[in-house]
């Protein structure tokens, strides 16, 4: 007797319906199906409904064909769908199991099952404690948590693999009836010990959707001049992140907590029709795009959190950059300094009209962020968590990246983070995880940089900045991306964001976003080879950490800025984009993230004055913003996350 297929039934529920082998021919049933009997176990206060109904009861999957078929075709099957959704107040586990009935003498490796898009042989998924005295074993689907309010909906598909034959289920030609019966179950418990930061964090966005990327605005903690903004990033980890301006995500940590402080500084405000202010007047431009690509991305967009347009003088038909709003970077202690500086910088001379003017205002120095809750973090064991990333609000200091002899890249460095063969790894990379974790440090110890003369270890770094014993027991390892964030396919900025991050996870030793994808001799003659991900405590933000922040502004709101190019030449240099991620604090700041380029292999991606672009990695004109994940198991234990009172975490 040949291996040919044969036609099987699979049902989901306590109608069985038996199958028998006669002959070498499929045929195909039509079925009516039914689930009689309780699903749910354990419930609690969860809720189920189904396209069939309000409750698994009576449900089941509707399988359109009941023979060996493909994954393609299987994929295409009608699902049972069903949402979950937890009603309490509190945070609660749940499990999805697939239990196999005693009735059944199909074996399971020979039945296919996908949940959502996720597919498996049965018999390959994690085996769980039945809780149906009719089953015979149980197969766990799924696991995870859901907040108060936050719903999930499964599809669940069934079919026998294609490569099941009849002599595979031991079936003979006289016949023999082969039945597959099984119930979906779903089981839930509340969490019963205190809520983990992850999960005080989760219910800011309790009850709101998970697949958008829309900014979901919560009500700000009284007298806070932070909002309460976050947004989901779609991308394939679905993170939560913080957005905006000026997020309510401040926090204290290593005995390191944001001060705010009355401070002068620059402040435009005028209007064009009236001749002021025309910041940087005596530059003018024949066209609009002229002015965007040259005004604001060189000039206007480095002096901080102003809004900045072009608009058109119709008395010389040239356009001219407009500025509304404090000029950031520029901030004195006292008056006379700002007022002396306004001149002192050539903001304010006889070719440039008035309307610069000094005023007060508050800012915030000081402490850490959050960036976000980060999906599927690895510790490094393989072990995957939920878990907050944070990122110091000021700058640890001025530091090169990395350094090299003469002899390498022409002393201008190495584009690689971690260690890789001989190679030890990037000089910051070293002292992140060398100096800044020793707090038991006697002296201050030099770091790499350029002192104005020679790069080598010439620039000082403060003890006293380095990560407590307490700040170092709530972090643990984390394996980071590492893979370039752009590739050479396009400009070094012409990429969007859902890419980017793309790019920077890439493990493709071919792949064009390899930070070592250079041609030149003279800056291309490294031995080392790139990887794409380094595991330790204290690294860097990513970039696409950096355009995920943005919230979007009134002209371009989030999704136009996350598929908008972070070419220095194009909208991310708007205020819309760039002036609304926090991450942009107007300095140019290193990132982890490598650039690809045919030239040499020494660049890196930097915030630049609020747009993406690259830099030597010798060079130490950038700052050094420290970043890292806290443990799964650190709690918040006080504080609402602004900056008059910042988050306290514990273990």
């Amino acid at each position: 007797m040949s291996k040919t297929k044969k036609v099987l039934l699979l049902i989901i529920g306590l109608l069985i319906v038996a199958l028998s082998f006669t002959g070498a021919s499929y045929a195909m049933w039509q079925v009516n199906h039914s689930q009689s009997d309780e699903n749910i176990v354990n419930v609690g206060c969860f809720e189920t409904s189904t396209d069939l109904g309000t409750n698994l009861e009576n449900s089941a999957i509707n399988l359109d064909k009941h023979f060996p078929i493909s994954d393609v075709q299987g994929m295409n099957l009608t699902p049972f769908t069903f949402t979950v959704t937890n009603t309490c107040t509190s945070v609660a586990n749940f499990q999805v199991n697939l239990e196999t009935l005693s009735t059944s003498n199909i074996g399971k490796q020979y039945i296919k099952v996908a949940i959502n898009n996720t597919k498996s042989i049965l018999n390959n998924l994690d085996s769980v404690e039945k809780t149906l005295d009719t089953a015979s074993s149980s197969n766990m689907l799924e696991s995870g948590t859901l907040y108060p309010g936050q719903s999930i909906t499964f599809d669940i598909r069934l079919w026998v693999d294609e490569a099941t034959t009849v002599e595979d289920l031991g079936a003979d030609e006289a016949g023999t009836n082969l039945i597959y019966a099984a119930k979906v179950t779903l089981a839930t418990s509340a969490r019963m010990y205190n809520d983990t930061a992850v999960d005080t964090l989760m219910k800011l966005v309790s009850g709101e959707a998970n697949n958008t990327i829309d900014v979901i605005e919560k009500s700000a903690p009284d007298g806070a001049i932070c909002t309460n903004t976050l947004a989901y990033d779609n991308t394939v980890d679905n993170n939560l992140r913080y957005v905006g301006a000026n997020p309510c995500n401040y926090v204290c940590f290593n005995n390191e907590c944001p001060t705010q402080s009355e401070v002068y500084m620059m402040y435009a405000d005028g209007d064009i029709s009236t001749g002021a202010p025309r910041f940087y007047g005596k530059n003018n431009y024949d066209s609009e795009e002229a002015c965007q690509q040259q005004a604001l991305g060189g000039n206007a967009q480095s002096l901080g959190s102003a809004t900045f347009t072009c608009v058109l003088d119709s008395s010389t038909n040239k356009y001219y950059v407009e500025a509304h709003g404090y000029l950031n970077n520029y901030s004195y202690s006292t008056i006379e300094e700002c007022e002396s500086g306004l001149s002192s910088n050539g903001l304010k001379s006889s070719t440039t009209p008035s309307g610069l003017s000094c005023r007060t205002n508050t800012v915030t120095t000081g402490g850490w962020r959050i960036i976000g809750l980060m999906n599927n973090v690895d510790d490094g064991t393989g072990k995957k968590e939920q878990r907050v990333k944070l990122i110091r609000n000021d700058s640890l200091g001025n530091y090169s990246w990395d350094a090299s002899e003469t002899s390498i890249n022409d002393a201008s460095g190495i584009n690689q983070w971690g260690p890789s063969g001989e190679y030890l790894g990037a000089d910051l990379m070293q002292e992140l995880n060398g100096d800044y974790l020793n707090y038991n440090l006697t002296s201050n110890p030099m770091w790499y940089g350029y002192d104005g003369s020679n790069f080598g270890q010439n620039i000082v770094f403060d003890r006293t900045k380095a990560l407590s014993a307490s700040a170092q027991s709530l972090i643990g390892d984390a394996v980071w991306y590492t893979g370039a964030y752009n590739d050479t396919s396009v400009n070094v900025g012409d990429v969007i964001a859902k890419q980017m991050y793309i790019n920077e996870r890439s493990s493709n030793p071919n792949a064009t976003n390899n930070g070592k994808y250079c041609t030149s001799v003279k800056y291309c003659n490294d031995t080392v080879t790139r990887t794409y991900t380094w595991t330790g405590k204290v690294a860097l933000i990513n970039m696409s950490d950096y355009i995920y922040a943005t919230s979007g502004g009134t002209t371009l709101n989030r999704s136009n800025c996350l598929t908008t190019s972070v070419s220095t030449n194009n909208y991310w240099k708007s205020n819309d984009c760039s002036q609304n991620s926090w991450i942009n604090n107007g300095s140019w700041q290193w990132s982890l993230s490598p650039a690809a380029d045919l030239i040499g292999a020494y660049n890196v991606g930097v915030v630049s004055s609020g747009y993406v672009a690259d830099d030597g990695v010798n060079n130490n004109r950038i700052v050094v913003r420290p970043s890292v994940y806290l443990l799964s198991d650190v709690k918040i234990t006080g504080g609402n996350g602004s900056a008059e009172s910042p988050y306290i975490f514990e273990k």
